[in-house]
């Protein structure tokens, strides 16, 4: 946990414009702490931040950098800026920097790669689990609901993880470009070992975004914000939504089509549970790097959805300058060529 709040500070602006800045800032929050310090939330240092794609692809991020909880903090500290340069009061800020805490609470192992079957399965996804998690129906010893019970409100804190406030900050989570994506997106693409000189700059990027007396011009808001946009893009095309990608994803949901027998236990626990009981789905993983691809896999539909990202440009309006669309596609077998068929 210290080493988080240790983490460099890599911008050459002044310290404010640093990410680091903000997310060290959260350790002067005794109620935030106490919300960091759960077991709900430490949990999330064991949960991989881009699921299947973790074990199957090479990347340029260390383990620390590559988990729910690292993602959760920074977003914590871009939500962090936002309150503070809103001159929101300390209690409003406090909830909303709770909130981005938690936005991801929910995640079980492998983050978003296995969920379409748990959702198939139980009936739900990360979001309820993390709605159950924070008003303590689930997961009840977790230690997050008695955190909570003293210094919040959590109908607000799950109204904001809902999209359904709309009291000053539910922007912040609810918005095209948010909190949460925003680091995500940089996230990804530090995968990649770009970014290493810091173009992409989260606060700079949460400035023009949200902070509407910031003494930049419109032209460089828009231009920041436009190459944020186009950034989303490339990573939906070149990591997210590639064939390797999607069949990262796919083959952590075929596994347990086959084998059929995750515990509901299962998706409170840390991905090293899952790394021992399920062993065999990360030998799978692992095999997929040198392009081994488990046979039975050939035999399901892999159907997927891609996103295409796109930046009006003759619209000033941040609303609809910034727009996207979804289309199904389905992964014909030819294109698994590259693959060798392997029985595990």
């Amino acid at each position: 946990m210290k080493q988080f709040f240790n983490i460099p500070d890599n911008d050459n602006d002044i310290e404010k414009e640093s990410i680091g800045y903000w997310v060290k800032d959260l350790q002067n929050s005794e109620t935030l702490l106490g919300i960091i310090q759960t077991a709900a939330f430490k949990r999330l240092f064991d949960i991989s931040f881009l699921g299947a794609i973790d074990y199957s692809e090479r990347n340029y991020l260390s383990n620390i950098d590559r988990n729910r909880a690292s993602h959760s903090l920074f977003v914590a500290g871009i939500a962090n800026y936002i309150a503070t340069e809103r001159n929101y009061s300390h209690e409003l800020k406090e909830h909303i920097v709770a909130a981005a805490l938690l936005h991801d609470i929910g995640h079980i192992p492998l983050s978003h790669s296995a969920e379409p079957y748990i959702q198939k399965h139980f009936g739900y996804g990360h979001h309820e689990i993390g709605e159950n998690i924070i008003n303590g129906s689930a997961w009840k010893d977790s230690g997050l609901k008695d955190a909570l019970s003293k210094s919040f409100d959590i109908n607000f804190i799950v109204s904001l993880l809902n999209f359904e406030a709309k009291d000053d900050g539910a922007d912040i989570f609810n918005s095209k470009i948010n909190a949460d994506t925003i680091d995500g997106i940089i996230r990804c693409v530090e995968y990649k070992g770009i970014n290493q000189s810091n173009v992409l700059n989260r606060i700079s990027i949460a400035r023009a975004a949200f902070i509407d007396n910031a003494c930049i011009s419109k032209s460089k808001r828009l231009q920041t914000l436009d190459d944020f946009w186009k950034t989303k893009q490339f990573v939906y095309n070149n990591f997210i939504n590639t064939k390797h990608g999607i069949l990262s994803d796919k083959a952590s949901q075929i596994f347990f089509i086959e084998y059929n027998k995750i515990e509901h236990k299962d998706l409170f626990a840390e991905e090293k549970n899952w790394r021992g009981k399920y062993s065999m789905l990360f030998k799978w993983l692992s095999a997929l790097k040198n392009n081994d691809m488990p046979s039975c896999i050939k035999s399901y539909d892999l159907e997927y959805t891609t996103r295409k990202y796109e930046v009006v440009l003759h619209e000033e309006n941040i609303k609809k300058r910034y727009i996207n669309s979804k289309h199904k596609k389905i992964i014909d077998n030819d294109e698994l060529n590259i693959y060798r068929e392997v029985n595990f």
